[in-house]
């Protein structure tokens, strides 16, 4: 469904599609894949088309929940967002932006009020695809987020919770490696930090993870330790300019041949991080003194295969000679 905010006093932005600027979507690759007639993308593609177009095709079909269907959805409306909504409608859309079939956008009729009339009928005059548009209003929840306009025309956002959740995380006693807990609450913390414009709404999002944590077996001083590292963290890291220090670039680590990274299978009851940091120590003293000498061990660990890996695959099957790289067009 679409949710517009009337934004009279909000400042324009550029139109986005999925967090890009409008203007740098490639407008040539969406027109070639939906023309395209070959490769496991374009089959995708032009299944969805037949659908719309209700034609018959010989193709596979790409149900939602296969390969590639979500960024078939989401480049077919593309299709007509760039090529009518966006030209049509620029002027008013202060901002626009879709998540495969959720939208939203910042709206100003300026000098035409039945303008957004017409961009309701156009939305829907593509194919069979049909929206449902709610009406015009200063506050929408839009995904995971709460969006309003407050009296002083500035456009605020907390965290949007569905009532239906059951906040089904993972549990204390689940074979994970034990990183994982600390880190489900530094994601999460780290969202809520983004999201909520009034850090109450903040504090408030953290007590509620605290109280589903716990609800899923971890311990108080646990998450009592977690929490409070990861606040400062994130106090410490949201602080800092954006720019990379010196010397910590991608290009340096990536160039590096001084670290060793040892790929273990995680187990509850095998070796942890530390016993293989210290046999490793023990037995090899990181190889001091020879031409293999490495400055830092890092120890990851993997997870062995699940049910869900073996009854849900998300791989696409590649025909050899006909992957989807070979019809790109060399669009620079």
């Amino acid at each position: 469904a679409d949710a517009f905010v009337g934004a009279d006093a909000c400042s324009a932005t550029k139109y986005r599609i999925r967090g890009r600027p409008i203007v740098e979507f490639p407008v040539d690759e969406v027109t070639f894949l939906l023309a395209a007639g070959e490769g496991p993308l374009a089959g995708a593609m032009q299944e969805t088309v037949d659908k719309d177009l209700m034609t018959p095709s010989s193709r596979t079909p790409r149900a939602m929940g296969t390969p590639v269907a979500v960024q078939t959805a989401t480049i077919y409306y593309a299709y007509h967002e760039i090529t009518v909504l966006i030209p049509k409608y620029g002027r008013h859309l202060q901002y626009y932006g879709r998540f495969i079939d959720d939208a939203t956008g910042a709206w100003n009729d300026l000098d035409d009020p039945e303008a957004f009339d017409r961009f309701c009928e156009d939305v829907n005059d593509f194919g069979i695809l049909r929206w449902e548009v709610e009406e015009r209003c200063n506050q929408i929840d839009f995904l995971d987020l709460t969006i309003w306009i407050n009296k002083e025309n500035r456009i605020m956002t907390k965290t949007f919770r569905k009532p239906q959740n059951i906040y089904q995380y993972i549990p204390k006693q689940s074979a994970h490696p034990p990183g994982v807990g600390r880190a489900i609450i530094f994601g999460c913390m780290r969202r809520y930090r983004l999201q909520n414009s009034l850090r109450k709404d903040y504090l408030e999002q953290i007590n509620l993870l605290y109280t589903h944590m716990k609800a899923r077996g971890w311990p108080h001083h646990l998450l009592a330790e977690w929490i409070m590292k990861s606040a400062d963290k994130l106090e410490h890291d949201l602080s800092l300019p954006l720019q990379a220090e010196p010397g910590k670039g991608k290009e340096s680590e990536l160039t590096s041949n001084r670290r060793t990274f040892v790929h273990l299978q995680y187990h509850p009851h095998g070796l942890s991080r530390t016993q293989v940091r210290a046999a490793f120590d023990e037995t090899c003293d990181n190889f001091r003194g020879t031409d293999a000498e490495i400055d830092q061990l890092t120890v990851a660990f993997s997870r062995p295969r699940n049910i869900r890996d073996e009854l849900i695959s998300a791989r696409l099957h590649q025909v050899e000679g006909q992957e989807a790289s070979t019809f790109r067009p060399n669009i620079p």
